[in-house]
């Protein structure tokens, strides 16, 4: 077969920044206000912050032809989302496994928003025209 179909490519680079430096934001942000006496959910609050920016970047720089609706509707959709996968990342991180007089350290709750958030962000990155352009289907998956 000589023929060859569109497929979407990584942009390996951009990709690979985004999701840094969403987790070193949330990070640093969080440990500076636990630092400066904040309570313990403003950590959260930051990661939520964090974590909806990037999906409403990925949203308005959104490539596949989604109507406006759609893409708003996917905002909010995206934190009920996160809410389903926030049990599966705390039995992956073993918090569930403790027992139940166990009190949840701020580590243990940033840990397990940051790891719920991980598939919605690569979903909403493979959405945006930022993180991955069209190519042949000869090529490879990643590109640099």
């Amino acid at each position: 077969m000589t023929e060859s179909h569109a497929v979407s490519n990584w942009r390996r680079a951009p990709a690979w920044a985004a999701v840094s430096a969403y987790w070193l934001v949330s990070v640093l942000a969080s440990e500076i206000q636990s630092l400066a006496g904040f309570g313990e959910g403003d950590g959260v609050r930051v990661i939520s912050v964090a974590f909806f920016l990037v999906v409403a970047i990925c949203m308005m720089t959104q490539r596949t032809g989604w109507p406006l609706w759609k893409r708003v509707a996917f905002l909010p959709a995206t934190f009920a989302a996160h809410v389903i996968l926030t049990v599966p990342s705390a039995s992956a991180l073993g918090v569930l496994m403790r027992s139940a007089d166990h009190v949840r350290t701020v580590g243990e709750q940033w840990a397990v928003f940051l790891l719920a958030s991980i598939p919605i962000l690569v979903y909403s990155m493979r959405q945006s025209y930022l993180f991955v352009r069209t190519a042949t289907a000869s090529s490879s998956g990643w590109d640099a």
